[in-house]
């Protein structure tokens, strides 16, 4: 995948006078726009929110029939509706629980738009610290805690953090769920190197 393009529903409610179900609407229709230009010469759309009439988006992209559609949300009503229509990616956050979840959920609503639900890559975003060892990981998670104002036992239950073999475990389990791709925030970055011991010992393990 050379590119790809990243579209997130919003998280924070009622956003600058923008109410919940309008951002889905508008979600679920500029995302129809984005795929109109990147594969109609001249793109047409009639929304309730947007609209266009013979927009030109040159030149077109190489890849074909247009770039990566990646769609960040888990709404189990509208958003995984969403992805199931347009999206060749869905990105969840939180745990593995979480992960499973959010799958079948999105397979349901494939099943009811009559799409394979292994069209879809299912992909993963966690912020992270890696210590090379249990020695390693305290300081980091410090760092990683003062950043996200909670205690390190609070950071490291909620997110994916470890020692080198605990972090190969943790992505192994969404790896077996049908995870296609994670997304790291490192939150020692920095200060801490988790990066590093993530490029040399993680990944090798992994792929």
């Amino acid at each position: 995948m050379r590119f790809g393009t990243f579209a997130p529903q919003g998280w924070k409610g009622d956003q600058d006078g923008v109410p919940v179900e309008s951002q889905w609407d508008i979600l679920e229709e500029s995302v129809q726009v984005l795929l109109a230009t990147w594969t109609q010469d001249e793109a047409e759309f009639d929304g309730a929110h947007v609209y266009i009439r013979g927009a030109i988006n040159r030149p077109k992209p190489i890849q074909r029939p247009h770039p990566p559609l990646w769609i960040a949300g888990g709404g189990e009503r509208r958003t995984l509706r969403t992805v199931a229509r347009f999206a060749d990616f869905a990105n969840f956050g939180d745990g593995i629980d979480n992960f499973r979840h959010k799958s079948k959920v999105l397979a349901a609503h494939c099943e009811a738009v009559g799409r394979p639900f292994d069209e879809i890559g299912r992909t993963s975003h966690q912020m992270s610290v890696i210590g090379r060892d249990q020695a390693d990981l305290p300081r980091k998670l410090e760092v990683a805690a003062r950043r996200r104002s909670s205690t390190p036992e609070e950071f490291r239950a909620e997110h994916l953090a470890g020692t080198v073999s605990q972090a190969v475990d943790e992505m192994g389990r969404f790896v077996e769920e049908g995870c296609t791709d994670m997304i790291l925030y490192f939150y020692d970055l920095g200060e801490g190197d988790s990066t590093q011991p993530f490029a040399s010992e993680v990944i090798p393990q992994v792929r």
